[in-house]
């Protein structure tokens, strides 16, 4: 099989008792990318998180599923009247977009495989409509690289080695944030700076202090104030290092194993690996056969 069709085939939950359309049955019998490297090229130590959920939104997710159901019937009835044929869904999808990430953490950068599926009506026939996107982006202190695996092209700071020389970077001791701005506040030039400055700060995620379980892993719950109406992440620090601040952990937090926000995407891990070896090319998707490339010097953040 191509690679394309492979990694097209990816990246999507796998239960198969939650699909309920062929496109999404086909997509959830794939191996993840460590799975279709295995044997090949080097090795690199990581830790590993498959994570599935969906698209929430506002409205939610179950009105805008029958909003899609009553787009469909006024299709059919516009389509009947006009005479022409018609191929109305035989299955409904549970939710209107759902995605699936399996991420891999090593000490100094991180990859994500992300797929996304979106559900709308085709007026030619009344059928659904699927809109599949494949991407998958590596971050470090070095940059970062976007992917995308369907048009098979890479952007950003894609290097052949996949960030392995990225530099390790950890956080630093605490900042009195707040004596900070005081001590800035008090020159009245800085005004406008510090009100700024207090604004970013609200937006930030911070921990709870609040702690639970996912899959046997513990993890720490963060709040998400510029999530859509607002939310909380949990992270788990589990195995013998955390990510880099470069790779995608949020400060010193970890892995993320579970998101739930309000309005946005809501996502829990299935499957969760620490200090296993997997094979290097999964952080090189880019350099397999009919891939693009365009390497800048250094990628962005």
């Amino acid at each position: 099989m191509k690679l394309i069709l492979i990694f097209a085939a990816m990246f999507l939950p796998t239960l198969v008792a939650s699909a309920t359309t062929l496109a999404e049955e086909a997509l959830l019998r794939t191996p993840m990318a460590h799975e279709i490297f295995r044997g090949r090229g080097g090795v690199v130590q990581v830790h590993y998180v498959r994570l599935q959920g969906y698209l929430e939104g506002n409205p939610s997710n179950a009105i805008r599923l029958e909003q899609l159901k009553e787009t469909v019937k006024a299709c059919l009835r516009r389509r009947k009247t006009e005479g022409k044929p018609v191929r109305p869904p035989t299955t409904w999808p549970d939710f209107l977009q759902r995605s699936r990430e399996d991420v891999y953490y090593a000490t100094n950068r991180s990859i994500r495989y992300l797929t996304n599926i979106a559900y709308d009506v085709n007026q030619d026939d009344c059928s659904l409509y699927e809109n599949v996107t494949q991407s998958a982006d590596l971050v470090s202190m070095a940059g970062s690289c976007d992917v995308d695996l369907k048009a098979k092209n890479a952007k950003g700071y894609c290097p052949a080695d996949g960030h392995a020389s990225a530099p390790v970077t950890r956080a630093g001791p605490p900042v009195m944030a707040d004596e900070v701005l005081k001590q800035m506040a008090a020159d009245p030039r800085m005004a406008t700076a510090v009100e700024n400055i207090r604004k970013a700060l609200k937006k930030l995620s911070t921990a709870t202090g609040m702690k639970r379980e996912v899959l046997g892993f513990e993890c720490e719950m963060w709040d998400q104030p510029a999530a859509p109406g607002g939310g909380t992440a949990c992270y788990t620090k589990a195995g013998s290092f955390v990510p880099s601040l470069g790779a995608r952990n949020q400060g010193e937090a970890g892995m993320l194993v579970e998101l739930d926000t309000k309005f946005g995407f809501k996502m829990k891990a299935v499957s969760v690996k620490t200090d296993t070896v997997v094979s290097s090319l999964v952080f090189v998707p880019y350099r397999q056969e009919g891939f693009t490339s365009t390497n800048s010097q250094r990628g962005r953040k």
